[in-house]
């Protein structure tokens, strides 16, 4: 059976959305229901994988200083293990399949040149299938922002979007 979120998992969710470290006495006081309530809930969103409650760090603070998206185009029938091998490398942030003229885009950190050099003559190298590698070393990021309004009216198309 697909999990189906209730108005209230959504309004847990906002609650969580600025600070995920709030407690769950904390959050049934805001809501107006039971500690063990708020916990069941919180279980329930977590097992069907439709909340996930992380720390962002910010890669920079952190000496990522070299933020770098790619494309890659991928000979037929090897994109799956393409994706494979490319999630099994340590600087991979994010890998998507995508559509159009590229079959994959990615996100890898590093915290020198000479790391992304290296990724790039060798580990990507390594990976059969590829056919083509583009790459985009970001100068600056203007906006990385983890929180976006949930609300419980997906069939409109305005998930993430306050109502007016």
């Amino acid at each position: 059976m697909e999990f189906v979120p209730d108005e209230l998992d959504w309004r847990l969710c906002n609650l969580l959305r600025s600070d995920g470290r709030r407690t769950n006495t904390d959050l049934a006081r805001e809501l107006n229901v039971s500690e063990s309530l708020v916990r069941r809930k919180l279980k329930r969103l977590i097992d069907a994988d439709f909340l996930r409650v992380v720390a962002a760090a910010n890669p920079q603070k952190l000496g990522f200083v070299l933020d770098v998206w790619g494309a890659l185009s991928v000979a037929p029938g090897k994109i799956s293990s393409v994706v494979v091998a490319l999630n099994a490398l340590e600087p991979v942030r994010y890998a998507a399949v995508v559509s159009g003229s590229y079959d994959v885009f990615f996100e890898v950190l590093f915290q020198d040149q000479e790391q992304f050099y290296e990724f790039l003559t060798q580990s990507l190298a390594a990976i059969d299938g590829i056919t083509s590698v583009q790459t985009w070393h970001i100068l600056r990021v203007e906006k990385r922002n983890f929180d976006w309004m949930f609300t419980s009216d997906q069939s409109s198309g305005d998930l993430g979007r306050e109502s007016s």
